[in-house]
């Protein structure tokens, strides 16, 4: 029997061949149990057959004769042997010996002399065990037919399994193969070549950005033109501020005059009468107001030296203060540009020649806070801006300070 064969192979046709062989098996224990029942049930019949197999002496019938009949000889008291299909013999050729299996010994078969004539095989009497033998001769010679069909078979698979598997491995090789060229070839293509595909990808690029400019110009010159009226203002010129400031706030959309001078006086008072910490502190601060809306926090330190009034001991020194508003408060924008508002008012006590305005502008106003600008330089006041964020104070520094830029 032909090795299993690899993972490659179809597994059917050994399956198949084991499959048959052992049902022949199976069939050959059935007809060895039938046969020995059968001859141990007639054990007289047995005994006239070897009798007549020791006295009788027949001619042995000639290979033509021994050819059409299909009755093979029995040996009596032994399990049936494994008997072949009828084929004919040549006096070259003798027929070996079939193999017996027995368990008791063995009984001697008489072989007639080449000079004298042969003779006739033993005939079974009994009818079935005739029946069956040649039934089962019938079946192996079918199941040896089947077993030789397959074995064929699974060679043939065999071989066009291999086939297949050297045709699979060539392909694959040439696939290979080619692949390597195709990567060579796309190593070796030019650096040119390469600058010519892009300048090709962005003319195409270019091409489909101008197309979209025609498109738009086209649309642009059949929609009427509509003209629109552009405020412009010369751009002022900055300069520093060394004349005297006065400050507006404008929060919210609305204008409000910061009291700065009132303010400062009110810290200087304070400061005189808190001027006693300073002999065990280093700082001093306080918030006081408010004044016309606002307060005002600052903050003093102690400053070592020489005395105005002579002699050596400590002063005090401001160094920054913070104005914070109490809300909201003031005229709005339209209000304080109406006459006789309190914006206009106020304005009428600083001469344009001699005082800068300075505008504290907070991030929700910006539009008023132009509004405000443009009203002051007609007036002929100089303005300095000073943008704020949401909720931070006035700071006022009065060392290392910049002076405000006015335009």
């Amino acid at each position: 029997m032909s090795k299993r064969s690899r993972n490659d192979q179809p597994e059917f046709g050994s399956d198949s061949f084991l499959d048959i062989v052992a049902n022949i098996v199976g069939i050959l224990i059935i007809l060895v149990v039938v046969v020995g029942v059968r001859i141990g049930s007639s054990p007289q019949e047995s005994d006239q057959v070897v009798e007549l197999e020791q006295s009788e002496q027949t001619p042995e019938p000639s290979t033509q004769e021994a050819t059409e009949t299909e009755e093979p000889p029995v040996i009596a008291d032994t399990p049936p042997l494994e008997i072949a299909p009828p084929v004919q013999v040549t006096e070259a050729e003798k027929p070996s010996e079939p193999e017996v299996v027995a368990e008791e010994p063995e009984p001697k078969l008489i072989k007639p002399a080449q000079n004298e004539p042969p003779k006739e095989p033993a005939k079974v009497e009994d009818p079935k065990v005739k029946n069956e033998l040649q039934l089962a001769t019938a079946s192996m010679a079918r199941l040896e037919v089947e077993r030789v069909r397959l074995d064929q078979d699974l060679k043939k698979m065999q071989v066009r399994t291999a086939i297949r598997h050297a045709e699979r491995s060539k392909i694959a090789f040439r696939v290979a193969y080619l692949q390597e060229q195709l990567n060579r070839k796309r190593q070796t293509l030019s650096q040119d070549k390469n600058v010519e595909l892009e300048l090709a990808r962005e003319v195409q690029v270019l091409q489909k950005q101008l197309g979209e400019i025609d498109r738009a110009l086209e649309v642009v010159s059949k929609t009427p033109s509509q003209v629109q009226k552009v405020d412009h203002h010369t751009t002022p010129l900055s300069r520093a501020v060394f004349e005297q400031e006065e400050h507006f706030q404008i929060r919210g959309g609305h204008i409000i005059y910061v009291p700065e001078e009132g303010l400062r006086e009110m810290i200087k008072d304070d400061v005189k009468r808190q001027l006693w910490r300073l002999q065990n502190e280093d700082t001093l601060e306080n918030t006081l107001g408010p004044l016309d809306g606002f307060h005002v926090k600052y903050f003093v330190a102690r400053q070592r030296g020489p005395l105005p009034s002579g002699g050596y001991g400590y002063s005090a020194r401001l160094l920054r203060w913070s104005i914070t508003p109490i809300g909201i408060i003031g005229e709005t924008t339209e209000e304080a540009l109406a006459p006789n508002s309190q914006f206009r008012l106020k304005l009428q006590e600083f001469s344009p020649r001699r005082v800068t305005l300075l505008v504290w502008v907070y991030p929700d106003s910006f539009d008023d806070y132009r509004k405000i600008v443009e009203e002051l330089h007609e007036l002929g006041y100089t303005v300095a801006g000073h943008p704020q964020t949401e909720g931070e104070s006035l700071n006022i520094s009065t060392i290392g300070g910049i002076r405000a830029t006015a335009q």
